[in-house]
């Protein structure tokens, strides 16, 4: 599993991201100004953390449960890091 916590605006010049959706990773992101953009439009799933030009923070007690219970459940780990991959097959010619 693979945490990409960035700022609201930050930018690039890579594709972390689209690198462990390849590998056939867990990711953890921000939803930083292009997240929907690149990822969330093509139906990515992940636990995101929903952060905005004036809330760019912490995450709070929710996500970090949310993290937990994904971290200990490899059948829904498994089920995302499997979808992604499809998705990524898909969009990004992911071979």
């Amino acid at each position: 599993m693979v945490l990409f916590l960035t700022s609201y605006d930050y930018d690039s010049y890579g594709n972390l991201i689209g690198e462990e959706i390849s590998h056939k990773l867990c990711y953890i992101p921000t939803s930083y100004e292009y997240y929907h953009e690149v990822y969330g439009q093509h139906g990515f799933k992940t636990e995101l953390i929903n952060i905005s030009p004036k809330k760019d923070g912490l995450p709070d007690d929710n996500f970090i449960n949310r993290i937990y219970n994904l971290i200990n459940d490899r059948n829904q780990t498994a089920a995302l890091v499997k979808s992604n991959f499809h998705i990524g097959k898909i969009y990004y010619l992911i071979r």
